[in-house]
């Protein structure tokens, strides 16, 4: 837990192709593994042998390539100069003296949390891609083409892994919008990357619509084909699932594989965290089982490490849920309140056509239907008395109530519905404003039923004030 504040320099160019400072995936790894071993000398004293033994993520399945393969990568960041090596790359086991030049300026601060976080080379250099940029000047649009620049692989093999990155919550994506044609062919903006979740107002129309056509699919499935198969479905994610379990349950239980010292994996803890969370089947008893007897022989600070991305996971994965359920309420209510009619009221425990503002009640919760800046359907509710108060915290004697419901009714008839909560909101503001100084100019009413009007306690209207003698405590002083 003490290195989740601490974090290394990363320079922004090291990502920057045709910068000479560029390194690429591999490199970049290697370097961070590299930094993260300094002593208090910030020197890193390790060979090579070490450093696959280390390394979270493997260069190569096989030991002999991937320490080959590390060597390599020395070599090349010391021709780089981000490094400065002494030592025999070419004998494994032998010692190696590494130093670092400096970095004092244009940096992304990566955590070490951040950089144990990743269970690809390619997801964490994507992140960082990414990361970098939003550091300097929030989010910034990047091609598939740049990608798979920097990444030193194909187009389609770049595309295969940020949309991995996105599907996972490493990165968020907000998709280009079209901006005219190039001789035939309609010209997309490029997409815009962050590592934090874009807001509505951010999204842009091409995004939306996509979020938007995919809810629709989701909610026009057929349901008597959906009934048909959620068995066969169900089933088979169970199956799915348990067999995921029972890998970790393994995993937790083997100390030893190939005479090496064997650790669980990332997945194991993640699924160990869920499991804890839901605790429902055998299965997932279980692992919790085994993983916390486990644990208990492990080094305190890896499982700190691997709990804190397992959590990190697990949450965002229960928010993107909920946000997804969210959503797809919502598209559903739209979806019936088309059939019926743009505005609604919920009463008696159902969903019922407005035809006329005149019908409108203190009681009713209203749904309606407006469409953004990008035509898309979104849904608002309010509930009239609350409207009509300002809040909880108003009160309002019968009489004022009336008066204002007869003008919300008037509003929602003269615009045909056509308004947002916020700008009815507004207009009913207005009116209780014009309705005090047009009152207290004409002297229709005294300063006690003023009080009615606006009023910021606990009140009571004019008639019960007489039954209590009028007493002035009734009032807002």
């Amino acid at each position: 837990m003490g290195n989740d504040n601490k974090f290394m320099k990363l320079r922004n160019d090291f990502a920057t192709y045709s910068s000479g400072y560029y390194l690429e995936p591999k490199e970049l790894y290697l370097y961070c593994l590299l930094n993260e071993l300094q002593n208090i000398n910030f020197k890193t004293i390790t060979n090579i042998d070490v450093i696959n033994e280390y390394s979270p993520i493997k260069f190569y399945a096989s030991k002999s390539e991937a320490k080959k393969d590390i060597s390599n990568q020395l070599m090349k960041l010391n021709s780089k100069q981000v490094i400065n090596i002494q030592g025999n790359l070419s004998d494994y086991n032998s010692m190696l003296q590494i130093e670092f030049d400096s970095i004092e300026n244009k940096f992304y601060p990566m955590t070490f949390k951040e950089f144990h976080s990743f269970e690809s080379i390619y997801e964490f250099y994507i992140y960082f891609v990414v990361a970098r940029m939003e550091n300097i000047k929030g989010n910034f649009k990047f091609s598939i083409y740049q990608f798979a620049e920097v990444l030193n692989i194909t187009n389609a093999t770049a595309r295969k892994y940020v949309d991995s990155c996105v599907r996972k919550g490493i990165i968020f994506r907000n998709e280009g919008d079209f901006i005219g044609k190039q001789s035939t062919r309609p010209l997309q903006d490029r997409n815009e990357y962050k590592i934090t979740p874009f807001s509505y107002q951010d999204k842009s129309y091409q995004q939306l619509k996509s979020e938007s056509t995919q809810l629709d699919q989701n909610n026009n499935t057929d349901e008597k084909a959906e009934k048909e198969v959620s068995h066969t479905i169900n089933s088979s994610q169970e199956s799915e699932d348990t067999s995921n379990i029972q890998k970790a349950i393994d995993s937790f239980n083997t100390y030893k594989s190939n005479g090496k010292n064997y650790f669980p994996e990332l997945n194991d803890y993640y699924l160990y965290v869920k499991s804890k969370e839901n605790f429902f089947t055998p299965k997932e008893k279980e692992l919790v089982k085994v993983a916390d007897n486990r644990m208990k022989h492990l080094p305190s600070y890896i499982v700190s490490q691997k709990l804190d991305y397992a959590n990190e996971r697990y949450n965002k994965e229960k928010q993107e849920e909920k946000y997804k359920n969210e959503r797809e309420a919502e598209r559903s209510l739209i979806k019936k309140m088309k059939q019926s009619g743009n505005i609604c009221i919920h009463t008696e425990g159902e969903m019922r056509k407005l035809s006329s503002s005149e019908r409108l009640r203190l009681k009713h919760e209203v749904y309606f239907i407006f469409y953004d800046t990008n035509e898309f359907p979104r849904l608002e509710t309010f509930n009239v008395l609350l409207l009509l108060k300002g809040g909880e915290e108003y009160e309002y004697s019968e009489e004022v109530l009336e008066f204002l419901l007869k003008l919300l009714k008037k509003i929602l008839k003269e615009h045909k519905f056509d308004y947002t909560y916020t700008g009815l909101n507004k207009e009913i503001e207005l009116k209780r404003r014009d309705i005090l100084q047009s009152y207290n100019e004409n002297r229709s009413i005294d300063e006690f039923q003023e009080g009615d009007m606006v009023i910021e306690t606990k009140n009571y209207s004019l008639s019960s004030r007489k039954r209590t003698n009028n007493k002035r405590e009734h009032f807002l002083e």
